[in-house]
């Protein structure tokens, strides 16, 4: 499988190294599309000799078996449905993008390649999709995170909150999904991920608490429905990057794992 980033920052190192670790040798990366990138920076992770594109037409000329995106909300929607209607599979780390029912139109009428969304941070993603078939009342995200993790938030403008003087747990953020992934875009891929698999980002409640007493992003999520009732928590150990916790890196890894092997476990 030869595989091209969109996207040098944290996630694609992350994947980057996890790939050699792994050693999965059956997934060739072969190109980074990223505008300030030069090759001699790419050889610094991956130690080979891989095309640097400054052009999506690159990339589409070099027809990979799969585009990993992984740079921001905004360049998920600018290339994503255009990578697909091409027939190229993409694999996508900005999930808020396909909040946009816009985007998501624009796939569904012209894709010809597929969409993969990893489950992220979600720890019970099959259990939602398998709870949405016969009925959702209920959907409750809340995350804890470090202040410093939502520096740069456009939510926090309105806010009078100083991040660096919170001494106690400080909620800064309730709504719905659509909400919280305008507000807090490199914060909440994980409302968007439960929005997809659950009823949708308007009946998905999301709370977002500044905590400067946690060393992890904590995600708790409540399900209620026809299926019972389904609690869970997941305390993840952040990136190099803050914003984002290792796991969701890794769950891409999965997913690789998945789309190589004959045995899929899991809906």
């Amino acid at each position: 499988m030869d595989l091209v980033f969109i996207g040098y920052g944290t996630i694609a190192h992350i994947i980057g190294a996890e790939l050699k670790t792994q050693h999965m040798a059956e997934i060739k990366i072969v190109g980074v599309l990223d505008p300030v990138i030069t090759e001699d920076q790419t050889r610094e992770l991956f130690a080979e000799n891989i095309s640097v594109y400054k052009d999506i037409d690159q990339v589409i000329e070099r027809k990979p078996d799969l585009v990993i995106e992984a740079a921001n909300t905004e360049v998920a929607k600018k290339y994503t449905p255009f990578l697909l209607s091409k027939g190229i599979n993409v694999m996508s780390m900005s999930v808020g993008a396909y909040l946009d029912p816009k985007v998501m139109k624009e796939i569904r009428n012209e894709a010809t390649g597929r969409l993969y969304l990893s489950s992220g941070a979600l720890p019970c993603v099959d259990a939602v999709k398998a709870a949405s078939v016969r009925g959702i009342n209920l959907v409750q995200l809340t995350t804890r995170k470090r202040p410093l993790a939502l520096v740069g938030a456009p939510g926090l403008s309105d806010l009078d909150v100083e991040l660096d003087k919170i001494k106690e747990p400080c909620v800064v953020f309730e709504g719905n999904a659509i909400e919280a992934v305008k507000a807090f875009p490199a914060n909440v891929n994980i409302a968007a991920t439960l929005s997809l698999a659950g009823v949708g980002p308007l009946r998905t409640n999301v709370k977002i608490i500044a905590d400067p007493s946690v060393t992890r992003n904590i995600h708790t999520i409540l399900v209620e429905g026809d299926f019972g009732k389904l609690e869970s928590t997941i305390e993840c150990m952040p990136s190099e990057n803050p914003k984002t916790s290792l796991i969701a890196a890794l769950s891409a890894i999965a997913l690789l794992k998945d789309l190589i092997s004959p045995v899929k476990i899991g809906s």
